[in-house]
């Protein structure tokens, strides 16, 4: 692997899982000006940019990149939302996918992924009950 990501580093949202998440929660309205004359590239053989790739991380309610946007690099997603239910970020985590197969990196992290993203998002809740201004 070679990806050098840091603070600050910009990735086309259909290739990573986080993004795969924030464009799954969009309505089909919402998501069509945001991918209008977009190219999806293959960043690797794996790389998929189906529109139904949205559709499954909706219905999963998670995202999954398996070594599509570089070859060896898995990473998995969860959303987080706020007190209205609506989702506003995600929880990430990625790692090399020669340390174990697929089926086991996800049965190991998801719930922990879940729980954390489980967890924010009811401290985005309380914030937002208690919060003197409107979170917009």
């Amino acid at each position: 692997m070679h990806t050098d990501i840091t603070v600050g580093t910009r990735l086309p949202a259909y290739a990573i899982s986080m993004g795969r998440v924030l464009l799954a929660a969009l309505t089909e309205e919402e998501c069509a000006p945001l991918l209008a004359g977009v190219t999806p590239e293959a960043f690797t053989s794996r790389t998929v940019v189906a529109p139904e790739a949205l559709a499954e991380t909706a219905r999963r309610g998670y995202g999954w990149v398996e070594q599509e946007l570089e070859e060896g690099l898995r990473s998995l997603a969860a959303p987080v939302t706020d007190g209205r239910g609506r989702v506003v970020a995600a929880v990430n985590v990625a790692l090399h996918a020669g340390r174990c197969p697929a089926e086991q990196s996800l049965a190991v992290l998801l719930p922990h992924v879940m729980e954390a993203a489980t967890r924010i998002s009811a401290e985005l809740a309380a914030v937002g009950r208690w919060s003197p201004v409107p979170l917009a």
